[in-house]
């Protein structure tokens, strides 16, 4: 089998200060709403024992205000360190030149997550004596080695589905000898894997508090996008294009259900992991994308098929988060987008 493995693919995703910068920068009006949603509703129900699937760079995840109520706190995502270095290029603020530590604070014990901590703390910056401001545009501490907690988990929270159809695509390419049967090849085995799952490396009923953050979104692009850049490698660009007409349909289907593989997944691994009886899930999706030169929105695609999946295992609580907050539109850059914020119950919980 010749191409690029799966593994390697999502391991090359680059995980630097330069694009966590970049990150922050242009998607910080986005990160700013689910972040302020989530700490509201960490501030009132106060719980102690909270994941976050598909972390990311923690752009959205209030997680210094975890950490200081000594809460335990598991980052889960399937790049290969992006949420170790998110939490380090995260743990500096800088302002006006005195520089502040999140984890350098006397509600919490600093060597619990940084085994470079020393004291004292130097004031009138609330740094520890170990403290080496890098010069990026984004200060972070060059001492900074990885300490007990956060938890950092590298895991496909899809329950293994993305993971275990991409890991297949090498082999259904080579067993294919046009686009249109590799894409037929596909779909058959997108089918197999809607009833697998291989679950995250957390317990059943585990967590009081579960995030799934702007998540969803990222899976109508992944590994569905995976899979077209091999067709290429395969069959070359400029035949695949010549023969497009007949194979949009067919790529269409198997985009739409890899999509629901990968949703149905999810919703079954926040369920199986959130305590039944008192647990909380926060969960936001772009719901509504601007059309190009007009003022109208489309819905995006899966998302009432994905809030079908949320019903059938959760009640919506809108006391938290009211619905005149549920929605929030935000400037992109390349258009308008529309995002809805959820925080779901399991059925079986207590009222």
């Amino acid at each position: 089998m010749e191409g690029t493995k799966w593994a390697d693919y999502i391991g090359s995703a680059p995980v630097n200060i330069e694009t966590f910068t970049q990150h922050r920068r242009e998607w910080s009006p986005v990160f700013e709403n689910q972040r302020s949603a989530i700490g509201q509703i960490f501030a009132a129900h106060q719980p102690k024992r909270i994941a976050c699937l598909g972390a990311g760079y923690l752009s959205d995840i209030p997680i210094f205000d975890f950490l200081r109520a000594g809460c335990q706190v598991h980052l889960v995502d399937w790049i290969p360190g992006v949420s170790r270095q998110g939490f380090k290029w995260s743990l500096i603020r800088s302002q006006g030149g005195q520089y502040s530590c999140q984890i350098c604070h006397e509600d919490c014990d600093p060597t619990r997550f940084c085994a470079a901590f020393r004291e004292p703390v130097k004031l009138p910056h609330r740094v520890c004596d170990n403290f080496a401001p890098s010069n990026d545009e984004f200060a972070w501490c060059e001492a900074y080695r990885q300490g007990e907690e956060p938890g950092f988990l590298e895991a496909d929270v899809t329950a293994g589905r993305a993971t275990g159809f991409a890991e297949r695509i090498l082999r259904l390419m080579a067993a294919s000898n046009s686009p249109q049967q590799a894409i037929r090849k596909a779909i058959t085995e997108c089918r197999k894997w809607s009833t697998i799952s291989h679950p995250i490396d957390l317990k059943d009923d585990s967590m009081d508090f579960i995030t799934s953050s702007m998540v969803a979104s990222q899976f109508d692009h992944e590994p569905y996008a995976y899979f077209v850049s091999r067709l290429a490698e395969k069959f070359g660009e400029e035949n695949i294009q010549a023969k497009r007409e007949r194979l949009e349909p067919i790529g269409e289907k198997l985009r739409s259900d890899l999509f629901q593989i990968q949703i149905a997944g999810h919703v079954d691994e926040l369920y199986r992991v959130v305590n039944k009886t008192d647990g909380l899930v926060y969960f936001s999706v772009e719901i509504f994308r601007s059309v190009p030169e007009r003022t109208d929105f489309f819905i995006v695609h899966g998302v009432p098929r994905l809030i079908e999946l949320l019903s059938e295992k959760f009640f919506f609580d809108f006391q938290t988060i009211p619905p005149d907050r549920t929605l929030v539109q935000t400037d992109v850059g390349d258009g308008e987008s529309v995002t809805i914020s959820l925080l779901l119950k399991p059925r079986s919980a207590s009222k």
